[in-house]
C-alpha cells in the first residue's frame, strides 16, 4: 500500500473543511470509496452555527449513518476524489509554457499544487521534469500550480515567482501556472481534502481523476494508470481511502495545536 507519511507543507489557512475531520474518519470505516459517497450529498457553503457540537454529533453517529448529508465547509458543491470529473483549470497566469484552457481526450496531466517556499516541492520539481521527459511519448503532460505564494500583492508574488523559477528552474520542461486569487485552491485541494502541499493530481485519458496524493508516488502509480489498470483496482481505492484517513488525522492534529 502507498505511504502518505510523506514530508509536506501546510498551505495558508483556508476557509474549509470545518467538519471534514469527524466526517472522513468516521466514513473511512464505513466504505472505501467514502469520498464518491460524499459526492452525492449535500454541500453548503457556511459552516453551522455551532460547529463543536456539531463535530461532536458527528462523531458520536455510527460508522454507517455518516453517509447521510453532512455541513461540511466547502466552499465548492463538488467532492474531488477517485473517478470524479477533474475540475477546470482557472489560473491567472501562466509563467512557463502554453496556456492550457482544457483538458484534451487522450492525455494523461500531472496537476502539481506547489510552492517556492516548501522545500518538498522544490525537491519535487526536477523529479516532475524526468517524468514529463520521460513520458511525453506517451501524451502525459505536467502542470505545476503555484497556488500558495506568499506575498503582500498578487504582482509581488507573481514578480517573485518568475524570478525563482528563472534563477533556480531556467530549463523548466513543464507548464506553471499562477493563482493568487485562492480559485484553483478552492477547485482542487478543498474538495479533494487535501491538507498540505505538495499534492498531485493525475487526469486520466477521459478527464477523471485516476490519483490524489505526493509526487513521489508517482513512479509506482503512473505507469499503472497508463496501462489502464489502475483506477478501478483495489489498490487505487485502499489508497484514495488511506490518503483522506491520514489527511484527516493531520487536520486534526492541526486543530489540536492551534488550540
Amino acid at each position: 500500500m502507498l505511504s502518505f507519511l510523506e514530508p509536506m507543507c501546510l498551505a495558508p489557512a483556508r476557509k474549509n473543511l470545518l467538519l471534514v475531520t469527524w466526517g472522513l474518519v468516521a466514513l473511512s470505516a464505513a466504505t472505501p470509496t467514502f469520498a464518491a459517497d460524499l459526492a452525492g450529498q449535500p454541500v453548503y457553503t457556511e459552516a453551522p452555527p455551532q460547529p463543536a457540537a456539531a463535530a461532536a454529533a458527528i462523531r458520536d453517529q455510527p460508522a454507517q449513518k455518516v453517509a447521510q448529508p453532512l455541513t461540511i465547509g466547502l466552499e465548492s458543491n463538488m467532492v474531488v476524489g477517485l473517478e470524479s470529473p477533474a475540475p477546470p483549470i482557472k489560473v491567472e497566469n501562466w509563467l512557463r509554457g502554453q496556456p492550457l484552457t482544457s483538458f484534451q481526450s487522450g492525455k494523461v496531466y500531472i496537476v502539481e499544487f506547489w510552492a517556492t517556499w516548501c522545500a518538498p516541492c522544490v525537491a519535487a520539481l526536477s523529479h516532475l521534469g524526468q517524468l514529463q521527459e520521460r513520458y511525453k511519448d506517451s501524451e502525459v503532460e505536467v502542470l505545476g500550480v503555484a497556488a500558495s505564494e506568499r506575498a503582500r500583492t498578487a504582482d509581488e508574488a507573481r514578480t517573485n515567482l518568475d524570478a525563482w523559477l528563472t534563477e533556480k528552474f531556467s530549463n523548466l520542461n513543464y507548464r506553471i501556472g499562477f493563482d493568487y486569487t485562492g480559485e484553483m485552491n478552492k477547485l482542487w485541494m478543498d474538495p479533494s481534502f487535501s491538507v498540505g502541499i505538495p499534492t498531485s493530481f493525475v487526469v486520466d485519458r477521459d478527464g477523471h481523476i485516476a490519483f490524489i496524493g505526493f509526487p513521489t508516488q508517482l513512479d509506482d502509480v503512473l505507469p499503472k494508470i497508463l496501462s489502464g489498470s489502475w483506477r478501478t483496482s483495489d489498490e487505487a481505492k485502499a489508497a484514495d481511502t488511506e490518503r483522506l484517513k491520514a489527511n484527516a488525522e493531520k487536520r486534526e492534529m492541526t486543530r489540536k495545536r492551534a488550540h
